[in-house]
């Protein structure tokens, strides 16, 4: 089921790409609806009626094998899971997607094959992002992401179109260098305990010989003791191995002596620090966090409304969700090391974004911003790396998916029909679009933090673990509050400069075409709307997924 997930779109082009123009959206549009329908009708009931720790569906197939000779084996699997960590992902995935594709009635008709065929590609990318469970194939899908975004922003944006793509293009593929080194180091640090007791003939035929971590802490010790020989291990990139601790807190399949064995050193500096400081740098510049956001704001102003969209409610979490899943996940001990640079971090991206937001007159700009400081609230919760603030920054994670895609569409919608994105051109706007003027209120309000709407619920638990983490100095604690007062400014600024007052524009024209929400807009933006009030007013429908399961390796508060 994953699998089909994952590469339902690719399987399905064939069938829609070759037929006339006009049947391309809906071509894409179908195939995205059926994964949602995989997600919302299929895996969707059963995490809600199962325990909350779990891993309810994997697919484990061996895919590159080779002999190291004295050194062992090298293996690489084609190994997907949905898990407490990547479920979230996976349905703001099934959300999001259709209605970008439904949002994409702009594109010509003469360009609508090549903008789809990216536009699958993109979607297969981020799906397979998020379900991957080895490290190798989730750096194959995080790479995949980057070319089909380059192109849909370089054709498809704005008078500054190129500049945008190339930055984009740049900045995440110096990233991906830094993850690179670290996967190569992984991948030959740790090793398969399945594999590994198969090579050296353990019966490992019936599971329930080996419960829990009993087959890992039993091959550890054989390799501890020499009685495993280095040409039998099998080394590999999946997660679950990776992830796996005894009850000290210690790696599990950590092959003794490696680069990343809880000894190595380079210049007095441990190797696994080093390593999740690259991991680090990597994922913030996807998240992005200040000082590597520069390419975010001029992308997003260039990007079309669709892949605005994609790029705020999605591409920004795989960011944060690499983070979680890698370097929180491979290296704990080494999170803790770097907590005071995490904090002061997403501090600082909580404050500057805000600050610019403050300064923009162009409206898609000023969203743009507002994103970096967002994304600073989920860099702050995982910094306490405690259960209440990484809690808090996984729904801020996806409630931020849903309100900026709002946010993103509402802009959309005043650009499409007069060509202009500066808010001193509008006032008075809730007398010819009321339906507009409620939809943007809405989203204003939730990204505000307002209680009762869905951001509020992440940004508390964040702040509440962070008050929870002894080591973060209270300085931190104390600016980090003020971030939700400067969001109620520059929004609140916003809301009084394009809806207040008498109705006026800067060209009389534009008074005949700001008519308010057409069928297709009421569509796409009523169940983003509806989802920031029901998830504002009942979260627990979200933490259900994930909340007992992600104690399994964050310690509790």
């Amino acid at each position: 089921m994953l699998s089909l997930l994952i590469f339902l779109p690719l399987i399905g082009l064939p069938l829609w790409l070759w037929m006339p123009p006009k049947w391309h959206r809906w071509g894409y549009l179908t195939l995205t609806l059926l994964q949602s329908m995989i997600v919302i009708g299929g895996i969707l009931p059963e995490a809600l009626n199962t325990e909350p720790n779990w891993l309810k569906w994997t697919e484990n197939i061996t895919w590159i094998k080779v002999s190291l000779g004295s050194s062992g084996w090298f293996q690489i699997n084609y190994s997907v899971g949905l898990d407490s960590v990547n479920v979230l992902m996976v349905l703001l995935c099934a959300i999001i997607l259709p209605i970008a594709g439904y949002a994409s009635y702009s594109i010509s008709k003469n360009d609508s094959k090549g903008y789809y065929l990216l536009m699958s590609i993109l979607n297969v990318s981020l799906y397979g992002c998020f379900l991957a469970a080895d490290f190798f194939l989730f750096f194959l899908f995080f790479e995949a992401i980057l070319l089909p975004m380059y192109f849909l922003i370089g054709k498809w944006g704005g008078a500054n179109k190129e500049s945008a793509a190339l930055q984009f293009f740049l900045y995440t593929l110096a990233g991906s260098l830094f993850i690179l080194l670290v996967m190569i180091a992984v991948g030959f640090s740790y090793y398969d305990p399945i594999e590994t007791a198969r090579n050296v003939g353990i019966p490992i035929g019936s599971m329930d010989s080996f419960p829990g971590k009993a087959l890992s802490l039993h091959i550890q010790e054989l390799i501890a003791n020499g009685r495993i020989e280095p040409q039998h291990i099998v080394r590999t990139f999946r997660f679950d191995f990776g992830h796996e601790r005894d009850a000290h807190g210690l790696p599990l399949n950590l092959i003794p002596d490696s680069v990343l064995s809880l000894t190595k050193t380079w210049n007095g500096y441990s190797i696994r620090s080093i390593a999740f400081l690259l991991l680090l740098i990597g994922f913030l510049i996807k998240l992005p966090s200040v000082p590597f956001h520069t390419w975010l704001p001029i992308a997003h102003v260039e990007a079309p409304t669709p892949i605005s969209v994609i790029l705020a409610a999605l591409l920004l979490k795989v960011g944060g969700y690499g983070l979680l899943r890698t370097a929180w996940g491979y290296f704990p001990d080494a999170a803790i090391t770097w907590q005071g640079v995490i904090s002061g971090l997403g501090l600082i991206s909580i404050l500057y974004g805000a600050w610019c937001a403050l300064a923009q007159k162009d409206l898609k700009r000023m969203v743009a911003y507002s994103s970096i400081s967002h994304m600073g609230y989920v860099l702050l919760g995982f910094s306490a790396y405690q259960y209440g603030g990484v809690t808090g920054s996984m729904l801020q994670l996806f409630n931020h998916g849903i309100v900026s895609a709002s946010l993103f569409l509402l802009v959309g919608v005043i650009y499409d029909r007069t060509q202009n994105r500066d808010m001193n051109s509008y006032q008075g706007l809730w007398k010819p679009m009321p339906a507009f003027t409620g939809f943007t209120l809405l989203a204003f309000f939730a990204a505000m933090g307002i209680p009762g709407l869905n951001i509020f619920i992440g940004e508390l638990l964040v702040l509440s673990g962070v008050f929870h983490t002894p080591e973060l100095s209270l300085t931190v604690k104390l600016l980090a509050t003020t971030g939700m007062i400067f969001s109620a400014a520059y929004y609140l600024r916003a809301t009084n400069q394009l809806f207040f007052g008498s109705f006026n524009t800067l060209e009389e024209s534009w008074k005949e075409k700001l008519k308010d929400l057409t069928l297709r807009e009421w569509i796409i933006l009523l169940p983003l709307a509806i989802l920031t009030l029901l998830l504002g007013l009942f979260p627990q429908l979200l933490t259900h997924l994930f909340d007992v399961g992600l104690s399994n390796w964050l310690p509790q508060p």
